[in-house]
């Protein structure tokens, strides 16, 4: 019985000095100051235009006759694929933040920052149309250290594109 006493006054004790205004756990100031442009400016370097030299490629995808490799943040390489064992360069879709893509039809779905943009493109021709941008489908970029973009004041129009150090 007097272990259960001792028990209880030592709970209640340290519930009862527990708080003040220097117990508050405050996050420190982030060491990163984010780079953003406004959604107008991003959606209007969306374009094609010749093809480029890969250099940090990620996903590939097949549709039809023609291959499609990501350009991490940079946009999408286009082969005409007619021929499957020498793939022949055609275009490059400027899209940044690009880091996936979907096809159905003859539209391409692009995660394009924080927004899904619907392309059409005309290889025949060599141009492309934004058919649909559905904005904020995917959350601001985070701080290389994770911190969300919630933690800075940004104007409402613009996308956080990159951080930059202190």
């Amino acid at each position: 019985m007097r272990r259960l006493l001792y028990l209880c006054f030592f709970a209640l004790n340290s519930c009862l000095f527990y708080g003040g205004e220097d117990d508050i756990l405050t996050e420190p100031p982030s060491i990163y100051e984010p780079i953003s442009v406004s959604r107008a400016v991003l959606h209007a370097q969306i374009e094609m235009t010749d093809h480029q030299t890969s250099i940090n490629t990620g996903k590939i995808y097949i549709k039809d006759d023609f291959l499609f490799v990501i350009e991490k943040d940079m946009g999408i390489h286009v082969y005409d694929n007619s021929n499957r064992n020498t793939p022949v360069p055609k275009f490059f879709i400027a899209i940044g933040g690009i880091t996936d893509i979907s096809i159905k039809g003859n539209l391409i779905y692009a995660h394009h920052y924080t927004d899904l943009v619907v392309i059409r493109p005309d290889f025949t021709v060599g141009n492309l149309q934004i058919v649909h941008i559905s904005p904020d489908v995917f959350p601001q970029l985070k701080t290389p250290n994770g911190w969300s973009a919630d933690h800075f004041e940004i104007p409402e129009d613009h996308i956080i594109i990159d951080y930059r150090i202190l």
